[in-house]
């Protein structure tokens, strides 16, 4: 009989697996940065990338504090206690995580315009790149704090309600949740740093921008890489910490618990902040940005050049999004088998 100690060793594998998957992380970079340092020229990243670096920066700190503000309440709620149209506005809620935060800029973009150049200038600049990136990164911060609540077991949660009742259950429940759910925030405030499209749609000068410019616009190979290095190293600079303060409290989590969990509860005043909370959060998360996607779609011509668009794209599209989803569970099962 094989012990369940055995099940706790690192794998033969271990650093092979990891050399293996670092590399094809790595590889497509590989090009880019060799001509980027063997070019002779001086090591400059352009005049414009501190000031852009720095936009980046302070967006991607917005996006974590406002996340980690409106998600670990909202997760709370949604796991503790049960009403009406919970499901459904949950999954319209997340709909965002889905889609990709450039098509929801020029959502909110057109929609903008149309409701006039007021709005337009204070949908603009920071505040614009927030609204959209706030969308793509709540799911995460709300789905964090809800599969961390639902951990909990029942007696838990019976024994805070009876020492304090409901409020003594919210803070505690939200004390616990908060350094998971401040973790994603973390995260998605990083994510926000590679992502060029809200600032070049909304007109505010990021760091991914800047390197999709040299790229695409600039031609200029060498410094995109160099440009690409240091947003990389901001990157590995913000996210080790968050991997270092995570990692006790995931193997803390795989701890033995009760069996018996928590039964949602039927609060009538919670219901209600709850119901008008997260309809809120849909109007803005998910209407608002159709709306201005949808509305120049009712003119016949725009309709057919859109519908002419995916036609001619449609396929390649779907070949390309088939292939990442299948190499993901391929991923999964190399991390496992080394171990980990």
């Amino acid at each position: 009989m094989i012990s369940s100690v055995c099940l706790e060793r690192p794998g033969r594998w271990r650093a092979l697996g990891v050399a293996s998957l670092l590399l094809v992380a790595t590889l497509p970079a590989i090009p880019l940065f060799w001509r980027a340092f063997t070019s002779g020229e001086p090591a400059s990243l352009g005049d414009a990338y501190g000031g852009a670096l720095w936009n980046s920066m302070i967006v991607a700190a917005l996006v974590g504090i406002t996340t980690f503000v409106v998600g670990l309440p909202a997760g709370v709620l949604t796991s503790l206690y049960d009403f009406p149209g919970r499901r459904i506005l949950l999954a319209l809620v997340a709909l965002p995580v889905l889609v990709p935060s450039f098509l929801w800029a020029i959502g909110w973009s057109s929609l903008a315009a149309r409701l006039g150049t007021a709005v337009t200038a204070v949908l603009s600049g920071y505040t614009g790149c927030v609204v959209v990136f706030f969308a793509e990164m709540f799911p995460l911060v709300l789905l964090t704090s809800y599969a961390a609540t639902i951990a909990l077991s029942g007696s838990q949660i019976d024994a805070t309600r009876l020492a304090g009742g409901e409020r003594a259950v919210l803070w505690q429940v939200c004390h616990y949740v908060a350094i998971p759910a401040g973790l994603a925030a973390g995260l998605g405030g990083v994510l926000t740093l590679s992502d060029p499209g809200p600032g070049q749609i909304l007109g505010l000068q990021t760091a991914a921008s800047e390197i999709l410019t040299s790229f695409s616009a600039l031609y200029d190979f060498r410094l995109a890489g160099r440009q690409c290095l240091g947003l990389a190293a901001l990157v590995l600079l913000s996210a080790l910490p968050l991997v270092y303060l995570a990692a006790p409290r995931l193997a803390a989590e795989v701890m033995g618990r009760q069996s018996r969990t928590f039964r949602r509860l039927r609060h009538q005043q919670i219901a209600v902040v709850a119901i008008v909370g997260f309809t809120l959060l849909v109007f803005y998360m998910v209407i608002a940005p159709l709306a201005g996607l949808v509305i120049p779609l009712l003119d016949g011509f725009e309709f057919r050049r859109t519908w002419s668009e995916m036609s001619r794209t449609g396929f390649t599209t779907l070949f390309y999004a088939g292939g990442g989803g299948s190499w993901r569970p391929i991923h999964q099962q190399v991390v496992l088998g080394c171990g980990f």
